[in-house]
């Protein structure tokens, strides 16, 4: 019997050890932004449009995925491309894709840092009746070998859409 408990005993301290780490995972998440002043527009109708290393293509992809859901949620029709380095298509291509979906706006995510534990992006809204960007952010992420990449992705597009609706473009 002392035995069982003992084994039991050590169970429980492992799963509780295991428990503590994941509380202590760490993300952070950063964001500035400029918008164009008098641009009082809430685009409707927003292409995508994700350049990213192929390392980051999981990370790429969570994000703009979860952006285009944000946006679909609010009501925003919304189609996305993801470009990396093994991508077929030419910019005359992805050019195509995004006059083909008629946007009211292209919303440009672009790599400009990438490594194990960090990361950052520059987003621009490109208004394509006025052809021109009226907003621009920058993202800086870092996490801790605890946190998933999922966890960084869901925190980037909370923060994202949390900034886009602040900035009164949603």
């Amino acid at each position: 019997m002392i035995h069982l408990n003992h084994i039991m005993n050590r169970k429980l301290q492992h799963f509780i050890a295991g428990l503590l780490l994941l509380l202590q995972a760490c993300a952070s998440v950063n964001i500035a932004s400029n918008k164009q002043e008098g641009y009082t527009k809430k685009p409707r109708k927003i292409y995508i449009v994700t350049y990213c290393s192929k390392e980051s293509m999981e990370y790429g992809s969570s994000i703009t995925k979860g952006i285009t859901a944000d946006f679909i949620k609010r009501g925003i029709e919304t189609e996305y491309y993801i470009k990396t380095p093994l991508s077929l298509d030419t910019e005359a291509d992805i050019n195509q894709k995004i006059v083909d979906f008629k946007p009211e706006a292209v919303l440009y995510l672009r790599q400009t840092v990438s490594g194990w534990s960090k990361g950052a992006y520059e987003i621009s809204l490109f208004d394509t009746e006025l052809r021109k960007n009226v907003w621009k952010s920058e993202i800086n992420t870092s996490h801790d070998e605890y946190t998933s990449e999922m966890d960084v992705s869901d925190k980037t597009v909370k923060i994202v859409a949390d900034k886009l609706l602040a900035d009164k473009l949603l």
